[in-house]
């Protein structure tokens, strides 16, 4: 991949053109992190003095402090045919004032141990060792609601990450009774049709807030449980925490974040899945990939959280 070590702003391209290519790869994201973790000790072992990188803060768009985090459950299918290819994660749901935001949580612990050992002064060593003991995200589509404008911003992160904004969606919600209890929450059973699925699901009445996971807002009480009627994504309520200090509901900012259209980002997403050789090429330009790791490179399946 590197031929040569004289420009940092090289081998950290490299370095993440082999995450990209592991990710792909590799299923085991401790495997991943190890792997790169090696590679990135060793290139800058050859550079002058031999240094590490400091650490920098993430760098991130903030919209509000929020008050309160939700925890969910996250399940998928990577293919809709394969029901043994379940790939399971977690998510939260924070809600300030004039915003909520949605995100993968192990994405958001990661940005937190980075800025943490920033403030603290600490090696980039030990932030990488730290984020080895991290579960590998799974929720791709990281977003704040603005309530009072109405509108949602979101990114879909694959090679590239992709970034629009839209108007938050009307949800018709139907109630239809058949009172449960979900973690020893009494909750109410609902259903809608949103972005080509039809989903069922449960919300609390004793939490009076009209929110919920992704874009799933607008019922009389939080949203404890949701899935699809093909059981392709689902979330389940597992943890709440009231926030003393208020933390920042942001997303991701930097110059690599491509702006566009709902429609552009959505086939932008599709394309990577369906040639991911092509992609890493286009968004990683002047990285060289051997054959015979180009042959291993195959396309992804698609199955986005809105078919529509």
């Amino acid at each position: 991949f590197i031929k040569s070590f004289k420009c940092i702003d090289i081998i950290l391209l490299n370095i993440y053109a082999l995450f990209c290519i592991c990710k792909i790869m590799i299923r085991s994201y401790s495997l991943i992190l190890a792997f790169i973790m090696s590679c990135f000790i060793n290139m800058y072992s050859q550079t002058v003095n031999g240094a590490m990188p400091s650490l920098t803060l993430v760098n991130k768009t903030t919209f509000d402090s929020a008050k309160v985090q939700i925890f969910y459950e996250f399940s998928y299918l990577q293919d809709s045919t394969d029901i043994a290819k379940r790939i399971n994660g977690q998510t939260m749901l924070t809600i300030g004032k004039q915003i909520c935001g949605f995100c993968d949580y192990f994405s958001w612990k990661n940005d937190s141990i980075n800025d943490a050992y920033y403030e603290q002064g600490r090696s980039s060593i030990e932030y990488f060792a730290a984020a080895m003991s991290l579960e590998k995200p799974t929720y791709t589509y990281p977003l704040v609601k603005d309530i009072s404008k109405k509108e949602a911003t979101i990114q879909i992160e694959g090679l590239g990450t992709y970034q629009y904004t839209q108007a938050l969606p009307v949800i018709n919600w139907e109630v239809i009774g058949g009172d449960s209890i979900i973690n020893n929450i009494n909750v109410t059973k609902a259903k809608c049709s949103f972005g080509g699925r039809d989903w069922t699901a449960w919300f609390a009445m004793d939490y009076p807030v009209p929110y919920g996971p992704y874009l799933f807002d607008g019922l009389p009480g939080l949203i404890v449980s949701i899935r699809d009627s093909k059981n392709n994504f689902s979330f389940r309520l597992n943890g709440i925490i009231n926030v003393s200090e208020g933390m920042p509901i942001y997303l991701h900012k930097n110059i690599k974040i491509i702006k566009t259209s709902r429609e552009k980002a959505r086939q932008a997403y599709r394309n990577e899945k369906e040639d991911p050789l092509r992609a890493i090429k286009i968004n990683m330009p002047g990285v060289i990939i051997p054959p015979e790791t180009a042959k291993t490179i195959k396309q992804k399946t698609y199955n986005p959280i809105e078919l529509e």
